[in-house]
């Protein structure tokens, strides 16, 4: 009967992964290794045909989510967002033009995918698509990236975080993301191509932070500081974080005083932000911190009692 059972499992697995071709991962047509069959034998193997068949079809489609390429970029460039009136400000742009320049001018730009930050920000109103639906910050900036040449398949974007701790906390669940969709890829490798991969000297994701000079040092002391709350992410996907500063001479802010209002307030924000690092310690307590009131501008903004801080986005 054991026979039997295993027997019967196996063909349903040999029509599932053999007879419909070769499966399909990452949008790749790549056959099953000899490894794999010996590990679907050792799954079958006193356990139920039909909850095998099911294991295995959820993690080929769990892996069909991901482009490969993209996955295994081994440099990511990240831009925040940056509000304002228009919905796509001057100083954002330079941004992107920054980073898409350090994209052109690489080695291997094929090694190089780009995550872009920003849902919206409390301080500005999003700009409204032709439909009526908002328009995320970070769509502008794909939209000018794909302009410059980008391939739209590598660039991903934000709709969640509508300010700079949450900009943080948005990067730290993206890179807790990839780290299990490049352990899936990773496990699907055969023997041989784990070898290889092993072998690399230097396996460190490079992370490049594109900012504005003015916002720099704020977005510098949150990306390390949620970066590295307990559990420290790099003890599980070692990483690199690079923060480039992006000059805004040439930039029109109205007044001299308008410019000033928004050194000050990113002088304010940083300092709270130094008495925050002191009271919370891991990322629940973090998660805790925005999601059950602490974070006053949010609570504030539910509640309709949010006053927009000077300048309208950074």
């Amino acid at each position: 009967m054991q026979f039997l059972l295993t027997f019967l499992a196996l063909g349903c697995l040999s029509y599932f992964l053999f007879d419909k071709g070769p499966v399909r991962v990452f949008g790749r047509n790549r056959p099953v290794h000899g490894q794999e069959e010996e590990h679907i034998a050792n799954l079958v193997e006193g356990a139920n045909s039909h909850d095998v068949v099911l294991a295995m079809q959820r993690r080929h489609s769990f892996l069909e989510n991901f482009n490969e390429d993209v996955v295994n970029a081994k440099r990511w460039i990240v831009i925040p967002g940056g509000g304002g009136s228009s919905g796509y400000p001057e100083w954002t742009k330079q941004r992107v033009k920054a980073a898409y320049h350090a994209y052109s001018h690489s080695v291997d730009p094929s090694n190089i995918a780009f995550l872009t930050l920003s849902a919206g920000s409390l301080n500005s109103p999003n700009t409204l698509n032709a439909d009526g639906r908002i328009k995320f910050e970070c769509q502008h900036m794909i939209d000018h990236l794909a302009e410059l040449g980008v391939p739209r398949e590598r660039i991903l974007g934000d709709f969640m975080s509508w300010d700079t701790v949450s900009n943080g906390i948005y990067l730290r669940m993206f890179l807790e993301g990839l780290y299990s969709a490049r352990k899936a890829v990773f496990d699907e490798k055969s023997e041989l191509e784990k070898k290889a991969i092993r072998a690399e000297e230097d396996q460190t994701l490079d992370i490049d932070v594109y900012i504005s000079d003015f916002h720099m040092e704020r977005v510098k002391f949150v990306f390390e500081w949620v970066l590295d709350l307990h559990p420290p992410l790099r003890n599980k996907l070692p990483y690199r974080l690079h923060i480039h500063s992006v000059t805004t001479m040439g930039i029109s802010w109205g007044s001299r005083d308008s410019f000033n209002k928004r050194v000050e307030h990113e002088q304010h924000a940083l300092e709270q932000l130094r008495n925050h690092k002191k009271t919370i310690e891991n990322i629940d307590e973090l998660y805790a911190y925005i999601l059950l009131g602490g974070h006053k501008g949010y609570n504030k903004y539910f509640h309709g009692e949010y006053q927009s801080s000077s300048g309208g986005g950074w």
